[in-house]
Parts: C-alpha cells; structure tokens; sequence
C-alpha cells in the first residue's frame, strides 16, 4: 500500500509540472508566435538521451546534436539548441516556439496526424533496463512490477502494454536520468528504453543489466510544426548527408 501511495503521489507531481510547462509554452508562443528567427534554426531537444543528445562537460552532444549541426551547415543556417523535458518538445512546435525537434523522435501514424516529419535518419529497437540482481531474463519476469518510462514517449506506450499484459504498473516521469536513479534506488523494478540507450546506461552504471524487447523497431525522423516550409530543404540535407557518407560517419562515432 505505501508503494502505491508513493506512485501515486509521483503521478501527481509529474502532472502538476507537465501542466506548469504546457502554461508556459503557451504564454510564451502569445509573445513569440510571429517573432522572425532570421538566418537562424531554433531546435528543441531533451538532453537526457545519451548516445543521441545529452550533457557533457557542460555543453549538448550526441549523434542528434551532431546530426542538425550537420544539417545547418549543409543549409548555411546557425542551429539553437533548446533543451526541454521530453513532454514539452510536441508543444514547442505547436507554440511556434522552436522549428523544429530532434531527440529520437519515434515516426507514428498518431504523431503525423498532428505534426510533420521529415526522412528516417536512424532505427533501432526497445530493450528493457533492470538491476542486474534481479536477473531478469524476459517480459514474463516482470509480473507485478513498477516499469518506468519517459512520459510521452513511445518507450510509455511500450510500458502500458507490457504492465497491462503482467498485471503491473507504470511509472511515468519526463527524464530519463531520473528513472535510472529510480531503478538504483528501487522505486521502480526496470525502465523500457531506446536499445542504445540502455548500453550507454550499463556503461555507465555496471549495477544495470537489459534484455532486448523482440519485434520493437522505431524509425526516428526530425519532427516539424504541420506542413513547415523547413521540412523539404532538411529532407534534401538529410540525403545529401547519407550520399556523402556524412551520416554514417556521425553515426559510428556515437554508436559503439
């Protein structure tokens, strides 16, 4: 019972300041929303995401960063860089308030339907993190536990799923950085992730231990505001980038 006291009290954190951050966004797109960004690209990110985007020696690297950097130079543009949670990136392009997003941004059918994307940069599969004591072997030997994910994500959508079908809970929070430390600290049993992301966690935390989640591909895309007049000229960076072999090379420095 006080476990699910203290899930529950979680939740409603996590709401409260989800909603503080949609207020925010909105009172900042009424000031904004005609504002001109000139030679410039603003592009929000969530910088909890290693190896894609996250915080070293102060400053956003990873292979998205490297990446839109790629892709501004290609088009003779300067790339801003905004972080954000991860919840407050789809509504930052609603706002007006950034052009673009990139933080392993999963395509879905449901997110077309509101926002454009542009061509699949990257793929990859779901894996599941846990303490590695607990030797977990498969989604079965989750029955009963408290999964964590990203709120937001599809990663969430995966812990709906899995907790739904091993009669579990989930526990959904805006940064990933923040459910490892809940992993170590037992508040949460395991934490659905990105596959790379997983390894760079293990790397850094050799308590952890993953499974692959089988049949789980994300194809990731830079997301835009519906019908952005951006999205065409990054599609054509996008390709110039994989002609050159620009992208595979950005993607083996990130991906070992």
């Amino acid at each position: 019972m006080v476990a699910i006291l203290r899930i529950i009290t979680g939740e409603l954190k996590v709401i409260k300041h989800f909603i503080v951050a949609l207020l925010a966004l909105f009172l900042s797109s009424c000031s904004e929303k005609e504002a001109p960004r000139g030679n410039s690209i603003v592009v929000a990110t969530s910088a909890d995401n290693p190896p894609y985007e996250f915080i070293q020696d102060g400053k956003i690297v990873g292979l998205d960063i490297d990446i839109i950097k790629a892709i501004g130079e290609s088009l003779g543009k300067e790339i801003v860089i905004k972080n954000l949670d991860f919840p407050g990136l789809f509504p930052a392009i609603s706002g007006n308030n950034v052009d673009l997003v990139i933080a392993a941004i999963s395509y879905t059918p449901e997110r077309a339907e509101h926002f454009s994307f542009s061509k699949t940069y990257a793929s990859s599969s779901m894996a599941i993190l846990y303490r590695k004591a607990d030797d977990f072997k498969s989604v079965s030997d989750l029955k009963g536990k408290v999964i964590g994910a990203q709120l937001a994500s599809t990663w969430d959508l995966e812990a709906q799923k899995i907790a739904k079908e091993q009669s579990g809970m989930v526990r959904s929070l805006a940064n990933n950085l923040v459910l490892v430390e809940e992993l170590r600290s037992a508040s949460v049993d395991a934490i659905v992730l990105e596959r790379m992301q997983v390894q760079k966690f293990i790397d850094n935390n050799p308590d952890l231990a993953s499974f692959a989640l089988p049949d789980s591909k994300s194809d990731f895309a830079i997301a835009f505001s519906k019908d952005s007049e951006l999205l065409t000229i990054v599609d054509k960076a996008i390709d110039d980038l994989e002609s050159s072999g620009k992208l595979i090379e950005i993607k083996k420095r990130w991906m070992q």
